[in-house]
């Protein structure tokens, strides 16, 4: 019997869905055994990366959307013709962004998108009613959000705001591009030879995230992607900026440490007017052995009887999205929305350099917020991000690609 391997930061113990058992169907059908590996995600992009560079390792990985074009520049991927793209689904069947995150230059696709990761405000629908907010309306755009946040603080809320400004580095770059997007700005220009954010749209959206400090508690002034979601999950917060998947949690959850006062009035609402889109995408090394046998595997992985399986998963098929436990939420609209408007990040030109410098800039401007609330927001945005760029346009950006 043939075998491939694959990698992925899905758990693939019986509990995940990805046991055994999920690959059962699929060897008894193709006579394909699948070995697997898990890595985690602190340590998957190092482990990707020996496997590029070896040209040893899994045939099939699951990788982070924006991982895509470094590994296109190490001439480390199989690109997926358009006959193949099509039998995987093709292009209407997918989140515009998702589909192009894993587009590059031609139309060529580096992978076919597998899990979402959307960016959403869950938010305390009786603390806006105590605080006279149209919830409609909250978060429509920055200055929605910001007068929110005012009358939340007005009303007597003493923690407004749980937002990642520690650890979760690259949750920071996600939440400042939505603001960045929303203001009418860019992070870099379409070709990646020049950063974006000293014009004045970037700017002004820059000086709008970090404006949120002024909502952001002392005692919640340092979290992280997890102690985001705990403080609100134990009612701590008024609103918080989180992945989708948290409100499935909260309505699933019987845990004593929730709030019973959260699990009766949580809402959700789209992020700013251009949320960020993320997730993985299944791709194909070009040191795969057996191409078929890493293509059909893909095919399995991506079909409604896997999305099935893998639920409560959140599946970047549309289709299979439709019949997600997600789809059964009451603001199962406000995913769509965001889907529809929703943007990604340019894997190519060099971004993997430029958003591992720009994530550590963005900690930095809030760790100092953080001592000093006082610091003047549009100066400090213009020293630091204004060399940032210029460095960015001298090194990383000038180099061929």
């Amino acid at each position: 019997m043939r075998e491939i391997e694959f990698s992925t930061m899905f758990d693939i113990d019986p509990s995940s869905g990805l046991g055994d058992a999920f690959f059962d169907a699929f060897r008894t059908r193709n006579q394909i055994n699948v070995k697997r590996l898990h890595m985690d995600w602190s340590d998957a992009w190092n482990q990707l990366v020996q496997f590029g560079l070896s040209s040893h390792g899994p045939d099939v990985s699951e990788m982070g959307t924006s991982w895509l074009g470094s590994f296109h520049t190490m001439e480390a991927l199989r690109p997926l013709a358009a006959g193949e793209t099509a039998l995987l689904g093709g292009e209407r069947n997918f989140p515009p962004a998702s589909w192009q995150a894993c587009q590059i230059e031609n139309n060529l696709m580096l992978g076919i998108p597998w899990m979402l990761d959307i960016r959403v405000v869950l938010y305390r629908r009786d603390w806006l009613q105590k605080a006279g907010v149209d919830e409609s309306m909250a978060f429509a755009d920055s200055s929605q959000f910001f007068e929110t946040l005012e009358r939340l603080k007005t009303a007597g809320h003493p923690t407004p705001l749980g937002i990642t400004t520690s650890q979760s580095l690259t949750r920071l770059i996600h939440d400042m591009a939505c603001w960045v997007w929303s203001a009418g700005g860019d992070i870099r220009s379409a070709d990646g030879s020049r950063m974006l954010l000293m014009d004045p749209k970037s700017r002004a959206g820059l000086e709008a995230y970090f404006g949120l400090n002024k909502f952001i508690s002392p005692e919640m002034a340092a979290l992280n992607q997890v102690e985001a979601f705990q403080t609100f999950f134990e009612g701590k917060t008024a609103v918080a900026i989180l992945q989708e998947n948290a409100y499935l949690e909260i309505a699933a959850s019987q845990s004593k440490h929730l709030a019973p006062e959260v699990a009766e009035n949580v809402g959700m609402a789209m992020l700013m007017q251009v949320p960020w889109i993320g997730g993985t995408a299944l791709t194909i090394w070009r040191h795969a052995s057996d191409y078929s046998a890493a293509l059909k595997l893909i095919q399995h992985l991506t079909s409604m009887e896997a999305y099935q399986a893998l639920s409560p998963s959140i599946p970047a098929r549309l289709d299979a999205l439709a019949q997600s436990s997600l789809a059964a939420i009451p603001f199962y609209p406000v995913i769509q929305k965001s889907l529809k408007h929703g943007r990604s990040f340019h894997s190519g030109f060099r971004w993997r350099g430029v958003e591992a410098r720009l994530v550590l800039v963005i900690e930095k401007m809030w760790n100092d917020l953080r001592a000093n609330p006082e610091l003047n927001i549009a100066r400090e945005v213009e020293l630091r991000f204004s060399d940032l760029c210029n460095r960015f346009e001298q090194t990383i950006l000038a180099s061929s690609w």
